[in-house]
């Protein structure tokens, strides 16, 4: 139940910097994905608590001086062991 709430809210911080933080930052990222999309699908594949985590770091690495490129939402555990399972 709390999962669920704070990924909601969450979600609903990210879809607000969506519509309004990009239009006056200027709307570009060095990463592929763009950071906003990167923390959507964070927000969609971990829990809240790992998914803040990810787009904190992600964020953090966004600086002059920084990496840029492709820099994809690592895998979930559950779809690591689906994976796995597979031959």
């Amino acid at each position: 139940m709390f999962n669920r709430i704070f990924r909601n809210i969450l979600l609903l911080f990210i879809g607000a910097y969506r519509t309004i933080g990009t239009t006056h930052l200027g709307g570009s990222c060095r990463f592929q994905p763009s950071c906003s999309e990167y923390a959507l699908e964070a927000a969609r594949l971990h829990p809240p608590h790992k998914a803040v985590r990810l787009i904190a770091v992600r964020i953090s690495r966004c600086r002059p001086g920084g990496s840029f490129g492709y820099d994809p939402v690592p895998a979930s555990d559950s779809r690591n062991l689906l994976q796995k399972e597979m031959p």
